[in-house]
């Protein structure tokens, strides 16, 4: 007599629990709300009913994922299966085989291409399905809402008031970045590409500040100048608000620095302060300070010793208007009542080195432009004279008044 032994228990349904890309970064964090370094990195970066967190990924790169599956009954035996998760974003698919029964199964899978050669952000759902040798093909649902912010490279922080990687900077950057119309191929030329047409949206600085009370909180135009101002939260990532009321150059440089570091962007960036000093050589020499290392006394004209010229207490300053004739008046904040001009204790640059080793200067708000040298900064455009001036009372609320007590020399 034969005796049938019981059928294999089938598989029925399964859909997708969850899903970690495991080729990121791992260095975003989730705050997407405020120029602040804030939130968590968050794993796994999709969880079944939730919205998925973002993540950043290097351009030309496959993709790898790790992805749980709910299998139902909990009991159904083993069976080889083929699965399959298609992107609806980057033309990414996902394949692997491998064996699944009841219960939680866990597959890892990497993308047959890799993402597109281009800064972007990609964002969409992944469908996946199971194709089972015993069981047939099962939909297994979408992991949804996810976004790829596709970069240069690996983030770096940069530390400062700029520190740390966060989605909202991030996305401010891919989209800044991607404007640019130069990320992308050839990439050897591409780095100093970015930064000079970053510098040419950028537009014109200013050293005045804004009366706006809401721009008055974020210490315009400073944004928090880490060497001589307030420790403001975020720095000069707030610049990107408002960008028409313009910045100091150093916020400029400190803004764009966090942009191309942000997205990976390789090469060397620098904050370095160019200006000349009329006690070494008559101002005839370009020296340059290291912003983030300043020395004694601060960057620039800030660490030279004032005089008494006239009879006055004198300041140095580099102007960006020919001064006139000695005893004339400004108003280095610009109110309105007298003629106003910019004062400067330096011009605050980029120093950029590329990947091949090609050094550039590029001056902040100066609407692009770049110099080979520090040299080639102090000169007509950036500078019209090297001035000290005394600081005269009688100012209305809000002015600046200077006065020209001696022209130490004029390009």
């Amino acid at each position: 007599m034969a005796f049938l032994g019981f059928g294999r228990t089938k598989i029925t349904s399964m859909k997708v629990l969850s899903l970690t890309f495991t080729s990121d970064h791992h260095l975003m964090t989730s705050n997407n709300s405020g120029w602040t370094d804030s939130g968590s990195i968050n794993k796994p970066d999709w969880t079944y009913g939730k919205q998925s967190f973002a993540i950043s990924h290097t351009k030309n790169l496959p993709v790898s994922v790790q992805v749980d599956f709910e299998v139902n009954p909990g009991n159904a035996d083993a069976t080889d299966a083929t699965v399959t998760g298609t992107a609806a974003f980057g033309s990414l698919v996902f394949t692997t085989k491998q064996s699944f029964k009841g219960g939680t199964v866990t597959i890892k899978a990497t993308s047959s291409t890799p993402l597109p050669d281009l800064v972007q952000k990609l964002t969409g759902n992944i469908t996946w399905s199971v194709d089972t040798k015993e069981d047939g093909t099962f939909a297994a649902g979408d992991s949804w809402g996810h976004a790829v912010y596709v970069t240069m490279g690996t983030p770096e922080n940069v530390g400062g008031l700029e520190t740390g990687i966060t989605q909202f900077r991030m996305d401010k950057s891919v989209a800044l970045v991607q404007a640019t119309g130069a990320a992308q191929a050839p990439w050897d030329s591409a780095p100093d590409a970015i930064v000079l047409s970053l510098m040419k949206t950028l537009g014109m600085y200013t050293v005045v500040p804004s009366q706006d009370a809401a721009l008055v909180a974020l210490d315009h135009p400073q944004y928090g100048n880490s060497v001589e101002g307030p420790m403001v939260p975020g720095g000069a990532w707030n610049f990107a608000d408002h960008i028409p009321a313009q910045a100091e150059c150093q916020a400029i440089v400190r803004f764009v620095r966090g942009v191309i570091k942000q997205i990976g962007c390789p090469g060397t960036a620098q904050i370095m302060t160019v200006y000349v000093d009329p006690t070494v050589n008559n101002g005839n020499t370009a020296l340059e300070d290291d912003y983030e290392h300043p020395p004694k006394g601060n960057c620039g004209l800030h660490h030279v010793a004032s005089q008494t010229i006239n009879n006055q207490t004198c300041l140095c300053l580099l102007l960006d208007t020919d001064p006139g004739s000695v005893g004339k008046v400004w108003d280095g904040n610009e109110r309105g009542r007298m003629p106003g001009l910019e004062a400067n204790f330096y011009e605050a640059c980029m120093r950029f080195t590329s990947p091949a080793g090609t050094v550039r200067y590029y001056p902040g708000g100066t609407a692009g432009g770049f110099y080979p040298t520090k040299e080639a900064v102090i000169a007509v455009p950036m500078f019209a004279a090297l001035v000290w001036m005394s600081q005269p009372a009688g100012g209305k609320t809000g002015e600046w008044l200077l006065k020209v007590e001696k022209v130490v020399k004029r390009w």
